[in-house]
């Protein structure tokens, strides 16, 4: 006997009600695994942040700076002068970095830059001052002499060569040479004034500007240099361990040095012009 249960009549076969279906579940994103090298990335993160890592990679961003610096330097020159002329300026002020550098690691001091300025040259900069005046005009010699020597040896190899690009370069470098040799603060003979005599400041600013008079370089280190000259020559040095500990004999050995190398090389300088005067009159 049937039931009023079963007599209930069924959903037809497209009714929704004979569906057992579950709502659509919306897609869920599925991380995409990291591909190559960027796996790696966080853990070379934390490597470079211990220990001597960081000193690893401020010697690399030391580097960068000054490679591009180097590169920036060079690209200006090529494009004001050709590239031999910004490869034998570069040359020539890289040899002096190289003469600081190694003065600089014989007084057992640490190096913070090398940066190459288009239009004003460059350097090394080391992270504190010497011990003494003294320490300072040593370093301040060392890269015209590094440089100095490097020109002569230019004019050596024109003589055993005969090539003109020798005494092109050795000129160059002289002049660069002699520049750097002059009495005035931001240059390596400002240096050797303030061991010595820094009266010679002010006279120093004057010969720059009386040898090259048209050189903006010549007039934006001369306004730079104007009021710590004028200080100098009224004023004496103060009573500081920095200039009370250099010798009067320490003194005269650096100032001799100093004249002898601007006799050498301002000699040089002369024969290497008239050599290359020669040349062109001779129509070599």
């Amino acid at each position: 006997m049937n039931t009023p249960d079963d007599e209930k009549p069924q959903a037809p076969e497209n009714h929704p009600d004979s569906y057992n279906v579950q709502p659509e579940q919306p897609a869920q994103p599925t991380a995409k695994p990291r591909n190559g090298i960027l796996k790696f990335l966080p853990a070379v993160g934390l490597f470079l942040l211990k220990g001597k890592s960081i000193l690893g990679a401020l010697k690399f961003l030391w580097v960068a700076k000054s490679g591009l610096s180097i590169l920036l330097f060079v690209g200006i020159k090529a494009y004001l002068f050709g590239w031999p002329a910004a490869v034998i300026i570069t040359v020539i002020i890289l040899s002096m970095s190289l003469g600081r550098y190694i003065t600089l690691r014989l007084q057992q001091r640490k190096i913070k830059a090398l940066t190459l300025i288009p239009f004003i040259g460059g350097g090394l900069t080391a992270a504190d001052a010497g011990e003494t005046a003294a320490h300072d005009a040593w370093v301040g010699l060392s890269g015209p002499i590094a440089s100095g020597l490097l020109s002569l040896s230019c004019l050596g190899l024109y003589a055993a060569t005969g090539s003109r690009i020798w005494p092109v370069m050795g000129l160059l470098g002289l002049s660069i040479t002699l520049f750097q040799l002059a009495p005035a603060p931001f240059l390596s003979g400002g240096t050797v004034a303030m061991a010595t005599f820094p009266k010679l400041l002010l006279p120093g600013i004057i010969l720059l500007v009386v040898v090259a008079p048209t050189s903006p370089i010549v007039w934006i280190l001369g306004l730079m240099s104007l009021m710590p000259a004028i200080h100098h020559w009224r004023n004496p040095l103060p009573k500081l361990p920095y200039f009370d500990n250099v010798s009067v004999s320490t003194k005269w050995i650096i100032g001799g040095v100093w004249i002898l190398m601007g006799i050498v090389f301002a000699a040089a300088y002369r024969l290497t012009s008239n050599e290359l005067a020669f040349l062109r009159s001779s129509g070599l």
